[in-house]
């Protein structure tokens, strides 16, 4: 009888928002508060790298490691110059022959060229290693990492154009940039439901 209850309920309230068209108070509250909430994380996002300085930072919950476009352009730049320097390899089963290119550098190619070698002194994570400070994610993404590094960049660049969002605040959760590679064990303890792909 409660679940019946319950259910007719929930079915009246949907059919009465259907009705009316128009946003409840609790609805605008609500809506009001999630627009504060992120204008408050773009805006802490926006000071942190205004300040950044190379040395960057140290953030405990990694799921506050998000990372904006500029930033994974940056970090792709400075890869792709030293990918033609050091001639890089590709790291795909098969294909160890075969030098890359900025079209054909993969996040797996990355990882081992770039971002662990990079925080290997610090046993960081990339994000920390060129942030100031925390950087609240507001989408969370998931890919494959056999993709070209360029085209990620690329779609995430198309996000952000579909959806009007501003290019320097908008972070998102982005696992190779936001785990310390170095210490995978410690960082995703305690199964999946606790981990940071969770938390994030």
């Amino acid at each position: 009888e409660h679940f019946e209850s319950w259910s007719s309920q929930r079915a009246s309230k949907r059919r009465s928002s259907v009705e009316t068209s128009q946003p409840t108070p609790e609805q605008l509250a609500l809506m009001h508060r999630r627009r504060r909430s992120i204008e408050t994380r773009r805006a802490s996002i926006k000071q942190a790298w205004a300040h950044s300085r190379p040395m960057g930072c140290t953030i405990p919950e990694a799921a506050l490691r998000g990372i904006t476009v500029p930033q994974l352009e940056r970090i792709f730049e400075v890869a792709v110059h030293q990918c033609k320097q050091h001639r890089w390899r590709s790291t795909e089963p098969g294909r160890h022959a075969e030098v890359l290119t900025a079209d054909t550098i993969t996040l797996y190619d990355l990882a081992k060229y770039w971002i662990e070698p990079e925080t290997q002194e610090r046993k960081c994570s990339m994000v920390e290693l060129i942030a100031a400070g925390p950087q609240p994610p507001e989408w969370f993404v998931s890919h494959w990492w056999g993709e070209p590094v360029k085209d990620f960049i690329t779609c995430l660049r198309q996000h952000l154009k579909d959806r009007d969002l501003p290019l320097d605040t908008t972070a998102y959760w982005v696992c190779a940039y936001a785990l310390r590679q170095h210490d995978l064990g410690i960082e995703l303890a305690g199964g999946v439901r606790f981990s940071p792909f969770v938390r994030a």
